[in-house]
């Protein structure tokens, strides 16, 4: 099982803007609680921005560098959001367009956390890198299966075929 910070340092370093692949459960959840952290400190901190202000007593540039970094901060985590959203739809099996739900008002989010809620598909699906799309032959031998030895007349070993009184012959009524 990966751990916590690993997660989140694959999410920001490794993954910033990969929007191919798949994201577990475990990688996508780590992220969010990361960034439900990061967004109450930031919180938290643009509370005290009026103390902060106080405190600074007039050093304008310094509290532009202070407002700055928290939005910086903000700013810089909405691309990894994004793409460990659309990657752990695709490790439902779900396009990463379904993140366009988080626009509709009380349905969307209900319905995005209901999918991110879901366990991963098993198998390999079409988002996967390594994926083959699956050939449409449904159990059609190929040539190559299907060739057997077929013993030409001039042979020496010729099958005898009987004929329908040899046949009739060996059933005995």
């Amino acid at each position: 099982m990966p751990s916590f910070i690993k997660s989140i340092r694959s999410c920001i370093f490794d993954k910033y803007a990969t929007f191919s692949g798949r994201a577990g459960r475990f990688e996508f959840w780590s992220f969010i609680v990361f960034v439900n952290i990061v967004d109450i400190i930031v919180s938290v901190s643009a509370e005290y921005i009026d103390k902060a202000q106080e405190i600074l007593r007039g050093d304008v540039i310094l509290y532009l560098i202070y407002c700055l970094v928290l939005c910086l901060v903000a700013l810089a985590l909405i691309v990894p959001s994004i793409s460990v959203s659309v990657r752990r739809l695709h490790d439902i099996g779900y396009s990463g367009t379904w993140c366009w739900l988080i626009l509709l008002p009380v349905f969307g989010p209900i319905w995005l956390l209901v999918l991110f809620i879901l366990p991963s598909e098993p198998f390999k699906n079409k988002y996967d890198e390594d994926y083959v799309e699956p050939e449409e032959t449904r159990d059609i031998p190929s040539m190559e299966e299907d060739t057997r030895y077929i013993p030409s007349m001039d042979e020496e070993e010729t099958r005898h075929i009987p004929s329908m009184e040899e046949d009739v012959k060996d059933m005995n009524y």
